[in-house]
C-alpha cells in the first residue's frame, strides 16, 4: 500500500484526519508535526503532540514577504526527528512545504522513507509549491495524494483513507485470516463434509431376528422371545 498525503485548503481538516486516525488506532506515531502560532512563526515538534513554541523549535515564519524558512534548524531538528524509524512504525509528516526548500539534509531523509515499503507514512504536503521537495513527492511511485476540501463529504473521504491506512498497518502480519473490503478480519474458509451417520451398537438394538439364539448376550431383548 502506498504512502498517503492530503493536500488541500487551510482549515479544511488534513491534520485533523491523521490525528485522529492514529489516535483511534492507538498506535505510537514517529515523525514531526508543525504548528503556525499567532505571531506568525512556525514551530516543529515531534507527531502526536503540540510543537513547543520556543526558539528550539522554531522553524520559520510566515508573517514576512516572502515567508523565510530556518535551513539549518530544519536540518537539525527535523532530520532527529525521523532518525530511529523502525520496520512497522507509523510515520506522520505534517506539513511539508516551502520553508524547508533549502534544507538539504532533511529532504533527503524525507526521500529515503518514501522509498521504504515496510512502514506506512501518511502526511501533510502543499500542492501549490513547486520546491525541489514537493516536486519528487508528487512523482514518487510509492506516494498517493488525496485531496481535501473545506465539505462534509470531502473530510469523511480523508478519515475513511487514513484509517484505511492504519487498519492495513495493524493487520498486515496475520497473514492466515481473510480481510473484506472493509478491512476487518475473518476466519479461514471452511467446508463442512457431512458424514455418514452410524448405527446404533448392537447392545443397543432390539434382537428381531428368530434366527438370533436366545442367549444371555442379549437379555432384554430375547427374554420376550422365549417361550415358557
Amino acid at each position: 500500500m502506498k504512502h498517503l498525503f492530503f493536500h488541500g485548503p487551510s482549515g479544511a481538516g488534513k491534520s485533523f484526519a491523521i490525528a485522529r486516525a492514529a489516535a483511534e488506532a492507538g498506535m505510537a506515531c514517529k515523525g514531526f508535526c508543525s504548528r503556525k502560532a499567532d505571531d506568525g512563526f512556525v514551530y516543529l515538534g515531534p507527531a502526536g503532540a503540540p510543537a513547543p513554541a520556543d526558539a528550539a523549535h522554531r522553524v520559520g515564519c510566515i508573517s514576512v514577504r516572502p515567508p523565510a524558512g530556518d535551513a539549518a534548524r530544519f536540518d537539525a531538528l527535523g532530520t532527529a526527528l525521523l532518525a530511529d524509524v523502525n520496520p512497522g512504525d507509523l510515520v506522520l509528516m505534517d506539513e511539508i512545504g516551502f520553508l524547508e526548500r533549502d534544507a538539504a539534509t532533511f529532504s533527503r531523509r524525507v526521500l529515503e522513507l518514501l522509498d521504504r515499503t515496510d512502514i506506512r507514512i501518511i502526511g501533510v504536503c502543499r500542492a501549490d509549491r513547486d520546491t525541489p521537495l514537493l516536486l519528487r513527492l508528487s512523482a514518487h511511485p510509492q506516494v498517493a495524494q488525496q485531496a481535501v476540501e473545506r465539505t462534509p463529504a470531502s473530510r469523511e473521504a480523508a478519515d475513511r483513507a487514513a484509517r484505511a491506512r492504519l487498519r492495513f498497518e495493524k493487520t498486515r502480519d496475520v497473514p492466515a485470516a481473510r480481510r473484506s473490503q472493509k478491512g476487518r478480519l475473518r476466519r479461514p474458509f471452511s467446508v463442512r463434509v457431512p458424514t455418514r451417520r452410524r448405527s446404533l451398537p448392537w447392545r443397543s438394538r432390539r434382537c428381531a431376528s428368530p434366527r438370533l439364539p436366545a442367549c444371555g448376550a442379549h437379555p432384554r431383548a430375547c427374554a420376550r422371545r422365549r417361550t415358557p
